[in-house]
């Protein structure tokens, strides 16, 4: 299963970017304090994840 690691940012803005990461990628993970509780701010961003496409990896701090 190809995972992708999206970094530095949470939120990806490319959407352009992120549609074409479909082709590539079983999902895409982004790093995410435990403290953000919704990490995704985009529309395509927030309908990836609810379709578990866009992973958040969550990591805390001394990890």
């Amino acid at each position: 299963m190809p995972q992708a690691l999206f970094y530095p940012w949470i939120d990806i803005e490319d959407e352009r970017w992120l549609k074409a990461s479909l082709l590539y990628w079983d999902s895409v993970r982004t790093i995410v304090p435990e403290s953000i509780d919704a990490p995704y701010s985009t529309e395509i961003g927030k309908e990836l994840a609810s379709a578990g496409f866009l992973v958040p990896l969550r990591v805390m701090s001394g990890m």
